[in-house]
C-alpha cells in the first residue's frame, strides 16, 4: 500500500503496527514516533484515524512520520487477512478470555504484527476476529489499561528486543 509517507510492504519477517479507530492525534504522533525509534516495517492506520500530517500528529511525531512507512486503509481486515497470508502472526492488543500475555508470546522472533484500537472503546470484534490471537500487557491488579500510545509503545519495545 503506498498512500502514506513511504511505501509499506509486507514481508514474513517484517513488523507491523495496525491502528483501527484511534482519535487522538497527539497519541498518532507519540506512536509513530516510537514506531520509528523501534525500526518498525510498517504503521497501517484504518481511515478514520487522525490525518498522518496534521500538524498536533506532526509535532508530537518528532519527525518520526517521515521515517517510518506508514499507509491509511480503508480496509484494515483486508491487512491483517494479507499479513496472516505472508505468514505474520497478527495481534490483537485485546482483553480477552483466551487472551496470551507478553510473558507467554515472542514478539521479537521472526515477523508479527500488532493491532492496536482506540482510545475508549478499543478493538472491534470484527476486527479481533480476523487476527491470530489476543495478546494482554500483564499489569497489577486493578489496572484496567494502558494509553494507547503507551501500550503501542510496550508492544514495539517487545518486537524491537
Amino acid at each position: 500500500l503506498d498512500n502514506g509517507t513511504q511505501p509499506v510492504k509486507i514481508s514474513s519477517n517484517g513488523k507491523f503496527l495496525l491502528l483501527s479507530s484511534l482519535q487522538d492525534p497527539g497519541n498518532l504522533g507519540t506512536i509513530l514516533r516510537t514506531a520509528a525509534a523501534f525500526g518498525v516495517g510498517g504503521v497501517l492506520l484504518s481511515d478514520d484515524c487522525p490525518d498522518l500530517y496534521s500538524p498536533k500528529v506532526l509535532r508530537a511525531s518528532m519527525g518520526g512520520v517521515f521515517r517510518v512507512p506508514a499507509a491509511v486503509t480503508d480496509d484494515l481486515g483486508g491487512w491483517i487477512d494479507a499479513l496472516k497470508e505472508a505468514g505474520v502472526p497478527v495481534w490483537a492488543a485485546a482483553l480477552r478470555q483466551d487472551a496470551k500475555t507478553l510473558r507467554e508470546v515472542s514478539l521479537g522472533e521472526g515477523g508479527c504484527a500488532v493491532v492496536i484500537g482506540n482510545e475508549g472503546g478499543g478493538l472491534a470484534d470484527g476486527v479481533i476476529g480476523r487476527c491470530t490471537g489476543s495478546l494482554v500487557i500483564p499489569m497489577e491488579p486493578g489496572s484496567e489499561s494502558l494509553n494507547a500510545a503507551m501500550a503501542a509503545g510496550v508492544f514495539l519495545w517487545e518486537m524491537y528486543r
